[in-house]
């Protein structure tokens, strides 16, 4: 199922910050204004939104004072409440970028949303393929997908930016999700091993196998992956919530498990 209004907001958030923290700030802005039109256009509780406002001034503060962004547009600020002025700016920014790759991420998006699938591959393969080089393109190409719960898509996407650059665990991680959402059990795990080999500190990834190899079946296995998480970060409030919830869920299980050799994430 795609995602809900309120995560797509952060997701875009998210992918925002990323962008500018890499020096891409015409993809910065674009993920900037999809997160500001899902804030105008859908209706949320009054508690998320007073965060969302925040979240998004914060932002704001953060990038206007950013030397990319002062050096591209000067002293051009972001007024608290008035989040519709800023997405006209960041529209005519993207009318000006409009045959650019900038501009043909926001079609392909626009084919996305209005259910034109077929045509939003074809601007999606045609950018990708116009950036060869760029794994950060075909990484917000396989981000769409996602958030359309287009997995296949989203896979293909991800095989190309980690083609690219095989050693950056953000585009390792969203593959192994894209594959553990199509149910690629297997090839799902294969990846997070490679990724907590370049990186076995990291409490999302450990989180993230708990995921994959539960839906193998196997809780036990995964209560083992979280608690190893939680020596890394003790702070990690999702994988308590989850190490609770699969020790209650492996009491009721029999004693007979088979050997978790095959499984281990540490091979």
């Amino acid at each position: 199922m795609p995602s809900s209004p309120l995560r797509l907001f952060y997701t875009k958030l998210n992918r925002a910050k990323e962008q500018l923290a890499k020096g891409n700030l015409q993809a910065c802005l674009m993920n900037l204004a999809e997160a500001i039109r899902l804030k105008l256009h859908h209706n949320f509780l009054k508690r998320d939104l007073t965060t969302m406002e925040e979240d998004l001034l914060n932002f704001g503060y953060k990038l206007t004072s950013h030397k990319l962004y002062k050096e591209e547009f000067g002293p051009v600020a972001i007024v608290p409440g008035r989040e519709e002025e800023w997405l006209g700016f960041l529209d005519q920014l993207m009318v000006v970028e409009e045959e650019g790759t900038f501009g043909k991420l926001k079609q392909g998006q626009d084919m996305l949303d209005s259910g034109n699938l077929e045509l939003a591959r074809h601007i999606f393969g045609e950018v990708m393929e116009d950036n060869k080089t760029d794994a950060g393109v075909a990484l917000d190409v396989g981000d769409r997908y996602m958030d359309k719960g287009l997995w296949r898509d989203a896979e293909n996407a991800y095989r190309r930016a980690m083609a690219i650059d095989s050693e950056t665990l953000h585009i390792l991680n969203r593959l192994a999700m894209s594959l553990r959402k199509e149910g690629k059990l297997d090839s799902a795990l294969e990846i997070y091993k490679r990724a907590l080999k370049i990186n076995p500190e990291d409490e999302g990834l450990y989180y993230n196998t708990a995921r994959v190899v539960h839906q193998k079946s196997r809780p036990d296995l995964a209560i083992k992956l979280l608690k190893t998480a939680l020596t890394k970060n003790p702070a990690f409030e999702a994988g308590q919530k989850y190490l609770h919830h699969l020790e209650a869920e492996l009491k009721k299980q029999p004693a007979d498990q088979p050997d978790t050799a095959s499984l281990s994430p540490s091979e």
